[in-house]
């Protein structure tokens, strides 16, 4: 079990997150003057339009996003 996977393209990492855990898996992009954090997904047809969707991915990265934004404010607060 993995808790990162570490790709120099994104679509090497995506390999591995789908085959790991395609609803609860983001990519974040590291290295951008902005946070850009995306949850994975496939196309998934068959559920477009019977309000079916799984939203566990969008989810997980409000989450993700509200924790890197409370640590961000904590590490200024911290070094000001």
């Amino acid at each position: 079990m993995y808790d990162a996977v570490f790709a120099l393209y994104h679509d090497q990492g995506h390999i591995a997150a789908y085959c790991y855990d395609c609803q609860r898996t983001m990519e974040m992009t590291l290295g951008l003057p902005f946070l850009h954090i995306a949850a994975h997904h496939r196309t998934a047809l068959e559920a477009a339009g019977k309000n079916i969707a799984d939203p566990t991915g969008m989810i997980e990265c409000l989450l993700a996003c509200s924790r890197y934004g409370q640590t961000a404010r904590d590490f200024s607060k911290k070094n000001t």
